[in-house]
């Protein structure tokens, strides 16, 4: 006999599942499983109850109560919530709105060939990975389309989550699940060999990328590169395929430690070549040779003190910061300000709600990203002199000739 039910939460190796008759059960894991699928249960199969069968039974009976209103009383808010923001750049550009079982909210084209290509669909409470495949076939059957080999994924949770730090963590890794099932569905069901890029980025990046239109992806893509060739602009970005971006991404480095190095290397040589053009002091040799023994002997009875700067982490991928944790990142310190775990696409350049920049004496009275600036701060940027006139914490986009809602310039 066969029973039906609802997956209710992915684990690595099973799914738990809410039955019809509203038992909690373990279910083995199958690729393409996602959260709010129904299945069916076969009684020849072995699967597990959940223990404390007291607490389950009352778990069972909110969740069946709670169905009941959903599906019966007020059928029209399955589809509000929204828990998530999702971004696909496939040669297509769209903005999609989820709730926590996957469901698609709603869906919007950012660009005139994408509001062609979903004209007649229906997305309305279809699993995003349903709606993903959709697009997908229907990409293939365009003629106007080249079939990108790479699939861009940008995902960010609902703000609220990054308020809560005891709930962040627990949705980002519920997430998580949502979007590898979304790269499971489309490695096993799509014939063409797609690379697929997943990044997690923050509401506040969403919130700023829509601003300026584009997927959180490309602002992600254009803060990452701005700090490697400051001279990029936003329509170039905006202009260039997944692949290109994606090759960008990959194979651009950042110059900062290599510059340094080079200069370095550099000096010395030229110090080098210098020295060997000039005729030999045999007296100054050994003043020199004098000097460094009474140095080196100084550095061993004097051992140097550990500077704060010394002292802080560089920031790792998948680690769990809590809230005022210092960090350094690329040569600039950080601070938490919201507790997290880290991954792709929560870098403290580019996750102002997760980071603030801690500025040195020397950066003090200059404008930078990730920094609050509070009320009638004055800052220098391209040598001119601006207030602030609304208290932020400073993004990419956000520079003082770019937000006149932000700064004023003065004299």
């Amino acid at each position: 006999m066969n029973c039906k039910g609802t997956i209710l939460e992915i684990q690595r190796d099973a799914v738990i599942v809410l039955t019809e008759d509203c038992r909690f059960v373990h279910v083995k894991k199958y690729p393409n499983m996602f959260i709010g699928q129904q299945i069916n249960i076969s009684a020849r199969k072995h699967f597990e109850k959940l223990k404390n069968k007291k607490i389950l039974s009352a778990l069972s009976a909110i969740v069946a109560a709670t169905i009941f209103l959903i599906f019966f009383l007020s059928p029209a808010n399955t589809s509000i919530d929204t828990y998530a923001y999702v971004d696909l750049d496939m040669n297509y550009s769209l903005s999609l709105i989820i709730n926590r079982n996957g469901q698609v909210v709603s869906l919007q084209a950012n660009d005139d060939k994408t509001a062609a290509l979903i004209k007649d669909m229906d997305f309305k409470n279809k699993n995003i990975n349903e709606v993903l495949l959709s697009l997908l076939e229907k990409e293939k059957k365009d003629e106007n389309s080249d079939n990108s080999k790479v699939l861009l994924i940008s995902t960010s949770l609902q703000s609220d989550f990054f308020q809560n730090d005891k709930e962040i963590e627990k949705e980002q890794e519920h997430l998580r699940n949502l979007m590898d099932s979304l790269k499971n569905s489309v490695t096993t069901k799509d014939s063409q060999e797609k690379t697929i890029k997943v990044i997690y980025s923050t509401a506040a990046n969403k919130e700023i990328a829509s601003d300026l239109r584009i997927s959180m992806f490309r602002y992600y893509a254009y803060t990452k590169l701005k700090t490697i060739n400051p001279s990029i602009t936003l329509e170039e970005v905006k202009e260039k395929s997944e692949e290109e971006l994606l090759d960008l991404l990959e194979n651009s480095s950042l110059p900062k430690e290599n510059t340094s190095n080079n200069e370095k290397d550099n000096t010395t040589k030229e110090e080098t070549t210098n020295d060997n053009n000039k005729p030999k002091d045999k007296s100054s040799d050994k003043a020199d040779h004098d000097s460094k023994d009474k140095s080196d002997k100084q550095s061993q009875d004097i051992s140097p003190k550990p500077s704060k700067e010394t002292e802080r982490k560089s920031w790792q991928l998948n680690t769990n910061y809590s809230l005022g944790t210092e960090i350094s990142f690329e040569g600039i310190n950080y601070k938490c300000i919201h507790s997290h775990t880290s991954c792709e696409g929560w870098e403290p350049p580019v996750a102002p709600s997760l980071w603030q920049r801690i500025l040195s004496n020397e950066e003090e009275g200059q404008w930078f990203t990730n920094v609050y600036y509070s009320l009638d701060t004055i800052v220098i940027y391209n040598k001119e002199k601006y207030k602030c006139i609304q208290a932020h914490r400073s993004h990419t986009g956000w520079e003082p000739p770019n937000a006149s809602a932000l700064w004023k310039k003065v004299n």
